[in-house]
């Protein structure tokens, strides 16, 4: 079997990938509106996990 290898370039371009549909589809991650940083993470979070069910479909 051959292993894969990760390198950062794959990793900060997978980060950069789900950061491009995280500003296309979430305004409200986009701007930033939330002035408590846990009120921000929560709204990464149910997008990410949005994103995540859109991507088994």
């Amino acid at each position: 079997m051959r292993k894969q290898i990760i390198t950062p370039i794959t990793t900060r371009f997978v980060v950069e990938r789900f950061f491009a549909w995280l500003k296309c589809g979430f305004h409200k991650t986009r701007i930033g509106y939330e002035r408590i940083a846990e009120n921000y993470l929560g709204l990464l979070n149910i997008a990410s996990f949005i994103m995540y069910c859109k991507v088994l479909r």
